[in-house]
């Protein structure tokens, strides 16, 4: 069966993408708008998981009340699932050790557990478990999806040491309820969140496991304390139950991956949300920048892409062919090279704006614009999630070969060292100056970090204005 890049920072397989399907991805398994690097499990998070496969209701009941028992057709469906993934890794992943994990033990284990389950969730939760197991950014289970599809109203994320709101959409039931952006998430379904956790408990509580109703215990800026329960929109769906269900990922809009502002004659900000967007588009943004003798790439909230938009962007901003790093893989290593546009590459002054919701690619970009001493980065550790996937797509046996696929696996086929001949799995890029707003400043909308790149760039532009310029895009 072939294989479908799968872009974790989008919303599915990118088969409406207008970049080559047969094209390796660089992505941020995350789940949506929340940041989010895959990374190992907390204590506390592997107890959530241990709950959900020992029978026990995870902090907020389903507004049905108590979980139907799983029936046969269903514990079968799992068992497909399960086998099916575990073939995925034997086959696909790059490491043929596993990262010395006994996977045909791990399987063994996992068939005991699906059988004792007593509900469809601790099944489900058994197969995902597998492939947490393996401690990878880019390789987890995309299961079967539900009957409504959920839509959240709110964004949050790690911002330096602490988790806060940074968005609300206008007249959502989450405005109405009083949540602010500005508030800090002190837990989350009575967990609390950690860059290091932050991503499964979005996988958990958003795919997993959705709640009718999440528990947010929130701090105001005021220093008061307290809890709101928050519901997402539910919307049904024309399709079946079994559809893979990627609405918890955060897809930019495609009718505009890049929105761009010339601050006077002196700098061009270019907010880049994705990599997934064709090469034609990189060179367009180059070409609009050359009488700008200063460039912010903003690439804060930007989970990853395909690799050759990586390239093709290092090319247009270097005077030499460079080699940006190795990919690792089960076969062979294969070096990862950009090859300058010489002339028409961009020769000015640069600043990368990085945050923790920035992966995959966008931190690849950023570690080697350091390595290469071709730009300043500016920003808070990003995600740590840089691995290259692939989706391996899977259809049920009942099902047709030319409807989308039931559920899925998105396995590494490789790691990814740097030129320094270090990764970037699980540490992330450290900025050259670490800046964040506070919990006032995205109150007030006021972008303190953007304001400070363009004054280092050679422009001017206030603190207030640099948060007007690129809301958040809602999902329409």
């Amino acid at each position: 069966m072939r294989c479908q890049p799968f872009c974790a920072s989008g919303s599915g397989p990118i088969s409406d993408q207008p970049t080559n399907p047969e094209s390796p991805f660089f992505v941020l398994r995350r789940p949506l708008r929340y940041a989010l690097a895959m990374r190992n499990l907390s204590d506390t998070v592997l107890c959530v998981f241990l709950v959900l496969l020992t029978g026990f209701v995870v902090a907020v009941k389903e507004s049905a009340g108590q979980e139907a028992p799983i029936d046969p057709r269903e514990r079968h469906i799992i068992e497909i699932v399960l086998g099916d993934v575990v073939q995925d890794v034997k086959s696909n992943y790059y490491d043929p050790n596993y990262h010395g994990v006994d996977l045909d033990a791990l399987f063994k284990e996992a068939k005991e557990r699906v059988k004792a389950a007593k509900t469809y969730n601790q099944a489900l939760a058994t197969v995902a478990w597998v492939l947490r197991k393996l401690d990878d950014s880019h390789t987890f289970l995309i299961p079967p999806r539900r009957s409504h599809k959920r839509i959240y109203d709110y964004r949050y994320a790690m911002i330096g040491d602490e988790c806060y709101i940074f968005a609300v959409q206008p007249g959502s039931d989450a405005e109405k309820k009083g949540l602010k952006v500005g508030d800090r998430v002190v837990s989350f379904n009575t967990i609390v969140p950690t860059h290091d956790n932050l991503w499964e408990i979005n996988y958990l509580f958003r795919l997993l496991r959705p709640q009718a109703a999440d528990e947010l215990v929130l701090l105001s800026l005021d220093g008061t304390q307290r809890t709101l329960m928050l519901s997402p929109k539910m919307t049904a769906e024309h399709y079946s139950v079994a559809g893979i269900d990627s609405s918890w990922y955060d897809r930019p809009p495609q009718e505009s991956p890049q929105r761009s502002h010339g601050v006077g004659k002196s700098v061009i900000i270019w907010n880049f949300p994705t990599f997934m967007v064709p090469e034609e588009a990189v060179d367009k943004l180059v070409a609009d920048s050359g009488d700008y003798p200063g460039m912010i790439l903003d690439l804060r909230g930007n989970g990853g892409g395909a690799e050759q938009t990586l390239l093709r962007l290092v090319g247009n901003v270097v005077d030499h062919n460079i080699t940006v790093g190795t990919k690792v893989m089960r076969k062979a290593n294969s070096p990862l090279v950009a090859k300058s546009r010489g002339k028409k590459a961009y020769p000015g002054k640069i600043i990368v704006l990085v945050d923790s919701r920035s992966g995959s690619a966008a931190e690849i970009l950023a570690r080697t614009m350091q390595l290469e001493h071709r730009a300043t980065v500016i920003g808070d550790r990003t995600a740590g999630s840089v691995m290259e996937a692939m989706f391996y797509p899977h259809h049920f046996p009942a099902s047709s070969y030319s409807a989308p696929p039931d559920y899925g696996a998105q396995i590494s086929h490789a790691d990814i060292l740097m030129s320094d001949g270090k990764s970037l799995e699980h540490t992330g890029v450290i900025p050259d100056i670490k800046m964040v707003p506070t919990g006032s400043d995205l109150a007030a909308n006021r972008d303190v970090v953007l304001s400070y790149a363009v004054s280092l760039a050679g422009g001017d532009l206030s603190s207030e204005e640099a948060g007007k310029l690129f809301p958040v895009q809602w999902p329409k």
